[in-house]
């Protein structure tokens, strides 16, 4: 699964930016784990220090992306 901890582990370790964005679509990690609905990215990425100031302004796509009630108690 692409979203898997595993798999950012594997990116992190090899030097991803944990903050950076998506050229194609302009969001950070941590927004994409949101909006693919992976609290267990999301617990990764903030134990890893992942900016949440992005968050705010990505509030109003990832509630429309309805995540569950699990990825919406990590906001």
């Amino acid at each position: 699964e692409s979203g898997s901890v595993e798999m950012v582990a594997l990116c992190c370790e090899f030097g991803a930016d944990i903050n950076g964005t998506d050229v194609d679509v302009d969001f950070c990690p941590i927004v994409c784990a949101f909006l693919s609905d992976q609290p267990d990215v999301i617990r990764f990425l903030t134990q890893r220090e992942a900016a949440l100031d992005v968050l705010e302004e990505q509030a109003t796509s990832i509630i429309a992306a309805r995540p569950s009630a699990e990825t919406l108690r990590l906001l």
